[in-house]
């Protein structure tokens, strides 16, 4: 490696390492002995501290993804947090160099959209407007360990990216925001100037050029639900030269639908609903997803006449069984049902790889108002209120928040969670706030069976 490359760094590595292994391992143990080491942490730095010895008298310095802190970083070592952020602030604290790459927003092989309409891609969810919000230099760090933060590095894994023209759509546009990121100062950053004003630019040249990229979705909508009568729609496209089309009827927009060539008002009589539906197509012919936001101006949702008994919803577990929308999950299927205080995953630990699950009972409304729900799943989740479908985040897909709105009238109201667990991650998290207020996880005080 030396020889072959003339870079001050070298990069040794050192992550996800097993230690179980080296318990096991009769010369790893007879190295901890040997070297009187208390354990195999200390067998991991001992060996970072001798390849740095080694390339030091070399002169180069190594640098590693944060796990080379276990046991104890060798003097010179640059640290490469991607475990978050924590490791790339322990090693500035001890007054080593870092680059911070955390997995959860700079790898670029996660989704930037929800992964039903993307490609498949790792577990993961890091949008454009997540990237552009990182600030890699930790606020937690005195002027001095901030100094110690000498970069910042997106990652893009390929296990998913079978061909070159895959790579270049999971990394840009993204490519742009780790570049504002990294260049400049937290204070001159502005994103809706990025996203509407520069961010085109960048985009038409690639479009002319024929690059492939994601195209990001129309400007000034969004996958929710508004209440009221009367709406005025200002849209951007994201790309320069790009043209929006749109419809109110249901369908997938296209070519053959409304051309936006300006803003856009929308009636909507009392007790009905409209679906404005919106995407941006380029002038070589790439196609945004398309997003949907759901005008609503049904009258409020009245209370029901019965008081429930008791505090907490009923749960309903139907295990190892595939599911592709939570409407399959029959509860007379069920083989656990119970009461739980909270809506959460952690009783079904442990209990199968697939399976579905439902909670039913009432949750208390403090008062009249428009109320904003939200899921949080990984997979697929729905929440239905007095019988009304009131968010739709069903499918398969990985960890992905979708809001959505309705009015209510002050009193108990029916509620039904349903949710399945496709394999691998599972997650479940529901929140609700009122207009103006801030969002929150459903209060268990509000719930009753």
């Amino acid at each position: 490696m030396i020889a072959l490359f003339p870079s001050t760094y070298i990069h040794i590595g050192g992550d996800e390492c097993p230690k179980i292994r080296w318990k096991a391992c009769k010369y790893c143990q007879k190295r901890i002995r040997d070297n009187k080491l208390k354990d195999e942490q200390q067998l991991q730095s001992y060996f970072i501290h001798r390849i740095e010895k080694y390339l030091n008298s070399k002169g180069r310095q190594i640098i590693g993804w944060d796990e080379i802190l276990e046991g104890g970083l060798a003097p010179n070592a640059t640290v490469m947090s991607w475990r978050g952020t924590a490791g790339g602030i322990a090693a500035a604290k001890l007054g080593h160099n870092v680059v911070m790459t955390p997995g959860n927003i700079v790898y670029f092989d996660q989704a930037q959209g929800n992964s039903i309409q993307e490609p498949l891609t790792i577990n993961g969810y890091s949008p454009l407007q997540k990237v552009y919000a990182y600030n890699p230099t930790p606020s937690n760090l005195t002027p001095q360990q901030q100094q110690r933060i000498i970069g910042v590095q997106a990652t893009a894994w390929t296990e998913y990216m079978a061909t070159p023209q895959k790579v270049e759509y999971m990394v840009l546009p993204r490519l742009y925001a780790l570049s504002e990121i990294a260049w400049t100062l937290p204070s001159r950053k502005d994103y809706t100037n990025f996203l509407e004003e520069r961010l085109p630019v960048h985009l038409a040249r690639l479009d002319s050029s024929g690059t492939v990229y994601r195209v990001p979705k129309v400007i000034g909508l969004s996958d929710t639900t508004l209440i009221g009568g009367r709406f005025s729609f200002t849209l951007k496209s994201s790309v320069k030269g790009g043209k929006i089309y749109y419809t109110i009827d249901g369908y997938t927009p296209g070519e053959t639908d409304y051309l936006y060539d300006k803003p856009i008002q929308i009636f909507v009589p009392e007790g009905e609903r409209r679906v404005l539906q919106a995407v941006v197509i380029t002038p070589g012919g790439k196609r945004s997803v398309v997003t949907k936001t759901i005008l609503n101006n049904e009258l409020p949702l009245a209370p029901v006449a019965a008081r429930p008994l008791a505090k907490g919803l009923n749960y309903y577990l139907v295990p190892n069984k595939e599911f592709r929308v939570t409407a399959e999950i029959d509860t007379l299927q069920a083989s656990e049902k119970g009461v739980t205080s909270k809506i959460d995953l952690s009783k079904f630990s442990g209990k199968g790889r697939t399976y579905g699950a439902v909670f039913t009972g009432y949750i208390n409304i403090a008062k009249d108002g428009t109320y904003i729900f939200s899921i949080l799943s990984d997979d697929g989740s729905a929440l239905w209120i007095d019988g009304q479908l009131v968010l739709d985040n069903d499918q398969k897909h990985f960890a992905y928040e979708r809001p959505s709105a309705v009015r209510l009238l002050k009193g108990f109201h029916k509620i039904e969670i349903r949710y399945f667990q496709a394999g691998g991650s599972s997650q479940l998290k529901v929140y609700m706030k009122m207009q103006g207020n801030a969002k929150e996880e459903i209060p268990a005080g509000a719930l009753f069976h």
